[in-house]
C-alpha cells in the first residue's frame, strides 16, 4: 500500500510541476485555481475521506478501522467529522474555482488561512501524534508496517501553497466590482 500512495504523490507532484511550468501559457488564475484545487483533493483524500473511511470500518476490513472498537456516540463523531471536512474542502474548491480564479481579495484571504490552518494542523499531528513515516520520534517514525502517508498530505499543502503564490502578485479586485478606492 505504502508504493501506491507514494507514486500516487508522485504523478501529482508532476502535476503540480506541470500547472506551475504551464502558467503563464494557460494563465496564472487558472494555474493557480488549479493547484489550490488538487492540494485541497489530496487532502480530502489522505484526511476526512480516509476518517470517513475508518470510522465504517471494522478492524477485519481495515486494520485501522474503529466501527466496532469505538461507543456509537464516538463513531458518529468520527463520520461527522469525514464529512465536514470533506464538505469544507469542496467548498474550498469551489471558492477556488470560482471568486479565487477572477482574483477576489476576499478569496485570496480565505484560502490563505485555510491553508495556515491545514499546515498548523498537519505540522501538529505529524509532530505530536503519527509522524507518518517521517523519521520523527513517535508512532510512524519508520517507513515501516504502518509508517507512511506524508507524501500526498506534503504534495497537497505544497500545491496549494503554489496556487496561492502564483496569485501573489496578480492583480486581486475588491469583493464588489462597483467598489472604487480614490
Amino acid at each position: 500500500m505504502s508504493t501506491i500512495v507514494t507514486v500516487w504523490a508522485y504523478i501529482c507532484l508532476a502535476t503540480v510541476i506541470a500547472l506551475v511550468v504551464a502558467a503563464r501559457r494557460i494563465g496564472r488564475d487558472r494555474a493557480a485555481a488549479w493547484l489550490v484545487a488538487l492540494g485541497l483533493f489530496l487532502l480530502a483524500i489522505e484526511e476526512p475521506a480516509l476518517t470517513f473511511w475508518l470510522g465504517l470500518a471494522n478492524p477485519q476490513g481495515d486494520r485501522d478501522g474503529m466501527a466496532t472498537l469505538i461507543t456509537p456516540q464516538a463513531r458518529a463523531h468520527v463520520l461527522d467529522a469525514g464529512v465536514f471536512g470533506a464538505a469544507l474542502a469542496a467548498l474550498l474548491g469551489r471558492i477556488a474555482m470560482t471568486a479565487f480564479r477572477r482574483g477576489e481579495r476576499w478569496a485570496k484571504r480565505v484560502l490563505s488561512w485555510g491553508l495556515a490552518v491545514a499546515v498548523a494542523t498537519e505540522g501538529a499531528t505529524t509532530l505530536f501524534v503519527f509522524s507518518r513515516g517521517l523519521p520523527l520520534p513517535g508512532p510512524g517514525g519508520a517507513a515501516g508496517e504502518n509508517g507512511f502517508g506524508w507524501e500526498p498530505i506534503a504534495v497537497g499543502l505544497l500545491a496549494w501553497a503554489m496556487g496561492l503564490w502564483l496569485m501573489r502578485s496578480a492583480q486581486m479586485r475588491p469583493r464588489h466590482p462597483d467598489a472604487v478606492t480614490r
